[in-house]
């Protein structure tokens, strides 16, 4: 149920606010303008796109139709890497000069989901490789991709893997392959949800 509205100048980002209130007044001039409804329970049945702002959350979400859920507007991106994991061997990515293991890696402050992941290296792989995103090192809970045979990279945009508050995200080369990886380096994007 809204509880208020706010307007759009106060979500603007640079010198345009979000597209969806981008309007014309027949004249071929641009109005900017709207209104979002806030409060602290999400309106009911909404459609893809959907803007609310959270205010016990102080944050802007939007209705992601494909996930089916709340998720922020603002993402965060997380980054590791590795100079080498060799062919046949699984081993967990450094960040910031401290390697990952099975019981540390990024601690999560809210609860979340990971919603896009990349791999890149500098070796054309000549058998299929593994990476994992995984939460609280589960291989079930987990974003899987797979750099193919003759490419050195891959990428996922429709991951949908939620993990709550205090979990940890380790990201792991697997065993799966004759190619060693080399320089690494992995990305994943996340958004907070309620």
């Amino acid at each position: 149920m809204a509880i208020g509205k706010i307007k759009v100048e106060q979500l603007q980002s640079g010198s345009q606010p979000y597209g969806q209130f981008i309007k014309s007044d027949g004249s071929g001039n641009t109005i900017w303008g709207g209104v979002i409804d806030a409060g602290i329970t999400f309106p009911s049945n909404p459609t893809g796109g959907t803007l609310y702002y959270r205010t016990d959350a102080d944050a802007l979400f939007h209705y992601d139709d494909s996930r089916s859920k709340w998720l922020t507007v603002k993402t965060l991106l997380y980054s590791c890497g590795r100079s080498n994991i060799q062919k046949n061997t699984s081993a967990y990515m450094y960040a910031g000069g401290a390697v990952q293991s099975s019981t540390n890696g990024f601690i999560m402050t809210h609860n979340g989901t990971i919603l896009s992941a990349t791999v890149d290296n500098i070796t054309i792989m000549g058998t299929d490789r593994n990476v994992e995103f995984r939460v609280n090192d589960s291989a079930v809970n987990r974003v899987l991709l797979t750099i193919t045979a003759g490419n050195k990279s891959a990428t996922t945009i429709i991951a949908d893997q939620n993990f709550s508050s205090g979990d940890t995200i380790q990201v792991v080369g697997i065993a799966n392959g004759g190619t060693d990886f080399n320089n690494i380096i992995v990305t994943f994007e996340i958004g907070w949800r309620i």
